[in-house]
């Protein structure tokens, strides 16, 4: 597990507050160790309730990663995404849909991500046999998730040597 990736996907939302403590607890047994993120995975629920964003938010402070913007954890988080259609985790048309989605609360994502909207309709296009072959279409998700992976870097606010 990532933090930087966890940051991301809590600043967009995607994560629970409830899950925070048992995500913190993952952290720690990956070998991210900080007071704060010990403090966390030993939070009860009402704590967790209350103080949880605050927590994890000095919890990563004490990892060096800084709070990404929208589009930046939009950008972490699609990357994500497209790795586990890269291993085979997701299908083609699944991993397009969530890319599509996760820039739609973020007012300046980057082309990169809107066209996966268009990718969605070409696939939904195709599945139904109305314009193009799937293969097409999902030769096309493919190979605009390779982009998404090209020239990936140390993601905004995070510290290398802290990457898992």
């Amino acid at each position: 597990m990532d933090p930087a990736t966890v940051f991301a996907e809590w600043t967009l939302g995607r994560i629970p507050g409830e899950k925070l403590s048992l995500i913190a607890s993952a952290l720690l047994a990956d070998g991210f160790d900080t007071p704060k993120l010990r403090g966390l995975a030993e939070a009860h629920s009402v704590e967790v309730d209350k103080n949880g964003p605050a927590l994890l938010a000095a919890a990563m402070w004490e990892l060096g990663i800084a709070q990404p913007t929208c589009e930046e954890a939009a950008m972490i988080a699609s990357r994500r995404v497209a790795r586990r259609l890269v291993r085979g985790e997701l299908s083609v048309r699944d991993a397009c849909a969530d890319i599509a989605s996760l820039s739609l609360g973020c007012d300046n994502c980057t082309e990169a991500l809107t066209d996966f909207f268009f990718l969605l309709d070409e696939w939904e296009l195709a599945a139904s046999g109305e314009y193009g072959s799937l293969a097409q279409a999902e030769a096309g998700i493919r190979e605009a998730a390779a982009r998404l992976l090209e020239g990936e870097t140390v993601e905004a606010g995070s510290r290398p040597e802290l990457q898992a």
